[in-house]
């Protein structure tokens, strides 16, 4: 779900011993950049095709290149609607490692994300036509549990003031009705973890003349409270236990300026029972829709 904000850790100086002696400014909301949209393309961390592996994802509405083993780049061809529909899980299983070998190198990197997404576009389009084409009739189902990011494009999600944003540790925990956005912020030499809030409802669910369409089970999503807490997130598989535990109040944290009351959008390009596409846009800004790819963490609920 997307706009991660962090809060602010200025509200800790009064209550946790070490704080007062930094002069700690409360980290700027943020808002929706334009500058990333027209942002120059960087060098980007491509991934070899392997041997005999040829990918043709559908026409995107950007021109791009992938390249081979051999370092030459080549166009990627068209494929028609219903062969993307009807594509073998083998099929399948080449493109989404293909979307995790190009994510995972450039998790960390900010400045070739528009060259990135350029990449990303014509596997996820196959992806988002298989998936409108097979979706599971328990998707929202298996949209709960603990996601980790591995690469994502919106510009909101990012550093702020002092604190430095640890790309590698975003989670997103989803319960039934709400969820969490978590993060490590490295700060002052230590380490600080988020947790912002968001309360949803599924909204345009399939329907018979809906059936295989793209954009279904959307999720309306409201944030909600900003909390942080001093110290850094535990191992992958206990951050969904620290989220709710946040959200009960059994461990100290505190509550920061966020974003409460923003609304968005987000909707699943594709889904399964370890790997997440998901395209998201705020609601005062629906033009700039951003990609977020998540990984399960535990297996599925």
């Amino acid at each position: 779900m997307s706009g991660l904000v962090t809060p602010s850790i200025s509200s800790l100086r009064a209550t946790t011993p070490g704080f007062e002696q930094h002069d700690v400014a409360p980290l700027p909301a943020g808002g929706p950049s334009d500058a990333l949209l027209a942002r120059a393309p960087q060098q980007v961390q491509t991934v070899p095709t392997a041997p005999g592996v040829t990918l043709a994802p559908p026409q995107s509405r950007v021109g791009v290149t992938l390249q081979g083993s051999a370092g030459a780049e080549r166009a990627v061809a068209p494929v028609p609607a219903d062969a993307v529909a009807a594509a073998t899980p083998a099929r399948i299983a080449e493109i989404k490692a293909r979307v995790l070998e190009l994510t995972r190198a450039n998790t960390l990197r900010t400045d070739n994300l528009a060259e990135v997404r350029a990449q990303l576009e014509p596997l996820v389009a196959e992806l988002a036509a298989y998936y409108a084409a097979n979706r599971p009739d328990d998707e929202t189902t298996r949209l709960r549990g603990n996601w980790k990011s591995v690469w994502y494009d919106n510009a909101d999600i990012t550093d702020r003031g002092p604190a430095r944003l640890q790309r590698d540790r975003i989670y997103q925990v989803v319960e039934d009705g709400f969820y969490y956005n978590v993060a490590n912020y490295s700060v002052f030499g230590g380490t600080v973890s988020t947790f912002l809030r968001g309360d949803y409802t599924i909204v345009n669910r399939p329907t018979p003349e809906t059936a295989g369409q793209q954009g279904l089970n959307v999720v309306a999503l409201t944030f909600g409270e900003s909390r942080l807490r001093l110290g850094g997130l535990p191992p992958d598989d206990q951050v969904r236990d620290l989220a709710l535990a946040v959200a009960r109040r059994d461990v100290r944290s505190v509550p920061t300026p966020g974003p409460e009351g923003v609304t968005g959008r987000l909707w699943n390009l594709y889904l399964d029972d370890t790997l997440r596409i998901s395209a998201g846009y705020n609601t005062s800004s629906p033009e700039l829709v951003d990609y977020y790819v998540l990984t399960r963490v535990e297996g599925r609920r």
